[in-house]
């Protein structure tokens, strides 16, 4: 039976926090021009370090947007990552562990990011082969609901299947989805916030991935 790694890709695979708050804000920027934003504030880097549940549409409900333009103000933000994936690396030791993973396992993104942006900064990271599959933010459904839909396409059971996340929302995604979950602590969210969570491993470094699933 294979084992499937599924990895959130921000604050993951990615150091994409500066981009991210960048285009949320320039999407920001592009409805205000329109006239559709009044009284609303610009998205902060501190609003999306303090969102529990770290989607674009939670981000546009705390800086206190309409519901009725959060998706306009989606597809604004998805049209600028994807014509402009932006200056965004992978962490240092994250190609080389992802690479020898995936000689083993199965590896899968679930993003809350646009899939063709995500493809192209993996193939700048040499790092595209080593993904089967990229389940992006325009697709339906949650990060749990994403999870479960690459375990049923890649035939894995549940307790050979693993999140790999940085935030509170994937650890709780992961645990919805009824899998085993690696909270690490380069990402968004700070060490003692994860561990609430109670994720069944944790990695302080890239390289502690390897040592968690040696034995799976």
């Amino acid at each position: 039976m294979p084992v499937l790694l599924s990895f959130d890709y921000d604050g993951v695979l990615v150091d994409s926090l500066d981009d991210l708050v960048a285009k949320a804000r320039a999407a920001h920027r592009l409805l205000a021009a329109e006239g559709e934003l009044v009284g609303t504030r610009e998205p902060s880097r501190e609003d999306f370090l303090a969102t529990e549940d770290l989607t674009l549409e939670n981000i546009a409900k705390r800086i206190g947007m309409p519901s009725s333009t959060i998706p306009s103000y989606s597809d604004k933000f998805f049209e600028l990552q994807q014509a402009d994936p932006g200056d965004v690396r992978a962490f240092p030791g994250i190609p080389r562990v992802v690479k020898e993973l995936a000689q083993q396992h199965v590896i899968v993104v679930v993003t809350s990011s646009s899939r063709s942006a995500v493809r192209r900064i993996l193939a700048q990271s040499s790092l595209a082969d080593c993904v089967s599959l990229i389940y992006g933010g325009t697709q339906p459904g949650s990060k749990a609901e994403k999870i479960s839909l690459a375990r049923e396409e890649c035939g894995t059971a549940p307790d050979d299947t693993y999140m790999i996340g940085d935030t509170v929302s994937d650890i709780r995604h992961g645990k919805a989805a009824g899998v085993k979950t690696i909270a690490v602590t380069w990402g968004f969210h700070a060490r003692d916030l994860l561990l609430r969570e109670s994720p069944d491993h944790v990695a302080d470094l890239p390289e502690d991935l390897l040592a968690i699933l040696a034995g799976h």
